[in-house]
């Protein structure tokens, strides 16, 4: 599979002493931390022989393009190297998929779905509130959010379905003109017979 990773120039330099580069997971923002923890893990459901290791980005589609700013901090020496991993190493998924992973949010198949969602929501809601009128808010919440975070983690798996994703996100209702699909791949290594061409920029 021909992927692009985007890095800093330091990784060039390891994989080229050592023959191969392994993430260590030390600059994830602290915010993200649960997420990737979950990536990790369905890695190492989904990708045979894989360890749960810290995972390495790189983008199936499109092609990471040098002119845009925010690949890396600005001013940073990098690398984006073409790879071409064996397809079995790599879990692929819909990048606008993964940031309802990152919000910790339902994953919607459409705007009616949504709503869809919202809606039962409430009307869970409200057979509790029957079920028990004395409920406190507290017990209320708990058992609603035990619930919902069911629901909202079942639909994280969609993120992998590229194109159940596709379809989702081409809709107008769902997002914007001109869509074009993002898909990102994550590895837990590369070594260096795998680098196909080396393009170093300065990140914008």
């Amino acid at each position: 599979m021909r992927l692009w990773t985007l890095q800093h120039e330091n990784v060039l330099r390891i994989v080229q002493e050592q023959g191969v580069f392994r993430a260590d997971g030390r600059r994830c923002d602290r915010d993200f931390r649960d997420a990737y923890a979950w990536l990790r893990q369905e890695v190492k459901k989904r990708v045979s022989g894989a360890a749960g290791r810290p995972l390495i980005w790189a983008w199936k589609q499109p092609k990471p393009d040098l002119r845009r700013s925010g690949h890396l901090i600005s001013g940073t020496p990098g690398v984006r190297l073409e790879l071409e991993i064996p397809d079995e190493r790599v879990l692929l998924s819909d990048f606008d998929g993964w940031h309802f992973r990152l919000n910790s949010s339902y994953l919607p198949v459409s705007s009616a779905d949504m709503e869809s969602w919202h809606e039962q929501d409430r009307l869970k809601l409200r057979a509790l509130q029957r079920e028990n009128p004395r409920i406190t808010t507290m017990e209320l919440k708990r058992r609603i959010d035990e619930d919902v975070m069911e629901e909202i983690e079942a639909s994280w798996q969609r993120m992998f379905d590229l194109p159940l994703m596709k379809s989702a996100f081409c809709t107008p209702e769902m997002t914007f003109e001109d869509y074009e699909q993002h898909i990102q791949a994550v590895f837990e290594y590369f070594t260096v017979d795998e680098i196909r061409k080396v393009t170093h920029f300065t990140a914008r």
